[in-house]
């Protein structure tokens, strides 16, 4: 068909009817894909690819089904992510395209928010997130924990509602953990999702090139954020949310309080483990939870480890970020193995503050309102 005709317009919608057939195919493999991976014969192919470019073409598959439901697809890119980056681009797209599909599904009105940025942890690594953001149905939280396994969807009548395998959250999870990253989720019922791939690039964020090029992909929806904004703090500044700050040193809390402040979130404190477990209950009876929780493990009365066990065995879901002047990888470790989100060593920079604070506040209170 391609060769027969001479039309540009043609030869844009071949390119369109070969990338749904392409994607397809790969849905038909889904199964014995995830069969492979946990038999350990799963091969990646990893090459040189533009985040940007991989991006705009899984939004080509999806947006005439966005467009046919009425919704509205917002795209922010940083100017300071790679050019190109070194990883799978066929399975980094088909897990983009899998929350995107998703998104799309679950979402009846309003818009679905597709971001690209780049961050440096306090360790130097360099990170590129992708995060795909919904004002869809959402997932309460007792289904949120069984998200990611197999033949599961956000309820037991949607898969009667809904078209699906039921496998592409699993695949796309033990796809993202094959690339060397890590899938999260945020729900909230009746006001949507985001789910975060975010994956080790490997290089210095500085190493990404300002070009509009990969902006040119994109039609007049795009909504671009400079690099300046980010390094300025204009977008940090303007953060909402609940943060709960826990520390027993009167002076930390001080400063931290302060930072915080800065970044226009809402700022409650508590000197211990047991405090902070009371504080968190608290809000979640008045209905007024808490975003985000940044923790210091060493403290009296109940330590950061023991609290944040026993908010994840209560099935909290809450981000918390440990705080400490522990900074061996053994620490960190410890850290997440309590069930900490992440970690922050002291003294902690308030650019690496506002970063990570940045990065596990839901993408709807730290991205800019659109009209």
């Amino acid at each position: 068909m391609k060769e027969s005709t001479s039309l540009p317009e043609h030869h844009a919608l071949i390119d369109i009817i070969q990338r749904n057939g392409d994607h397809l195919l790969q849905v038909i493999n889904d199964i014995l894909d995830i069969s492979k991976m946990e038999l350990g014969q799963y091969e990646l192919i990893k090459e040189d690819c533009s985040p940007a470019i991989l991006l705009q073409e899984v939004i080509d598959v999806y947006e005439p089904q966005a467009n046919l439901k009425g919704l509205q697809l917002l795209t922010q890119i940083q100017e300071t992510i790679p050019e190109t980056i070194q990883t799978d681009p066929g399975r980094l797209k088909q897990v983009l395209g899998n929350l995107l599909s998703n998104a799309v599904k679950f979402t009846d009105t309003g818009q679905i928010r597709i971001e690209i940025r780049a961050f440096t942890q306090s360790n130097f690594e360099s990170l590129l997130q992708f995060n795909v953001a919904d004002t869809g149905k959402g997932i309460s939280q007792g289904n949120l924990k069984h998200i990611f396994a197999p033949f599961t969807q956000a309820d037991n009548s949607a898969s009667r509602q809904y078209s699906g395998t039921g496998l592409g959250l699993t695949l796309s999870q033990k796809l993202v953990q094959l690339l060397g990253g890590k899938l999260t989720v945020q729900s909230t019922v009746k006001q949507g999702s985001v789910f975060s791939v975010t994956l080790n690039v490997g290089r210095k964020i500085s190493e990404g090139t300002e070009t509009d090029s990969p902006l040119d992909l994109r039609d007049k929806k795009c909504l671009s954020q400079t690099s300046s904004d980010f390094t300025k703090g204009k977008i940090s500044t303007g953060m909402k949310g609940k943060v709960l700050l826990v520390d027993d040193t009167q002076e930390i809390r001080r400063l931290f309080s302060y930072m915080l402040s800065k970044m226009g979130l809402d700022v409650t404190t508590a000197t211990n483990g047991r405090e902070a477990i009371e504080e968190i209950h608290e809000a979640e009876g008045l209905g007024t939870p808490y975003d985000l929780v940044l923790m210091d493990m060493q403290m009296p009365v109940m330590d950061g480890y023991e609290a944040t066990r026993y908010l994840r065995s209560q099935n909290y879901q809450i981000p918390v970020i440990a705080i400490t002047a522990h900074t061996l990888i053994t620490d960190r470790e410890k850290c997440i193995a309590a069930g900490c989100s992440d970690y922050l060593g002291k003294p902690v920079k308030f650019e690496f503050l506002s970063d990570m604070v940045f990065r596990y506040l839901p993408v709807t209170l730290r991205l800019p309102k659109y009209s």
